[in-house]
């Protein structure tokens, strides 16, 4: 990778980005990319509100190159994404411990009264 290449990481569930304060300075240190951390609050915004969210960061980058790593909810922000947007730029896509087909925790949850 080069510094034309792009590294978006997508943070999970109740997270602020800063548990992958060092992922991604070791991408950037290994990878040579430029790192960049999307952040977002799945509290206070509905999915379609995160991801045209993402769509304009991305857009505000324009990078040559895009590839996104995202840990637990952030790869379905990811997943949404592109379910809405067409790709940008070539890339790769790496989910870290998202639940793609279910979560007990998410099940559980939404269980949950409170």
């Amino acid at each position: 990778m080069s510094a034309e290449e792009h590294v978006i990481y997508v943070h999970g569930l109740w997270m602020s980005g800063g548990e992958g304060l060092l992922l991604r300075h070791r991408l950037a240190r290994e990878l040579g990319a430029q790192l960049h951390a999307f952040s977002y609050s799945a509290v206070t915004h509905g999915m379609q509100q995160i991801t045209d969210a993402l769509h304009a960061f991305v857009d505000t980058l324009a990078p040559p190159r895009v590839h996104f790593v995202g840990h637990s909810l952030g790869g379905l922000v990811i997943y949404r994404y592109f379910e809405r947007f067409a790709c940008p730029a070539p890339g790769r896509v790496v989910f870290l411990g998202t639940p793609c087909v279910t979560s007990r925790a998410a099940v559980q949850a939404s269980q949950s009264r409170f």
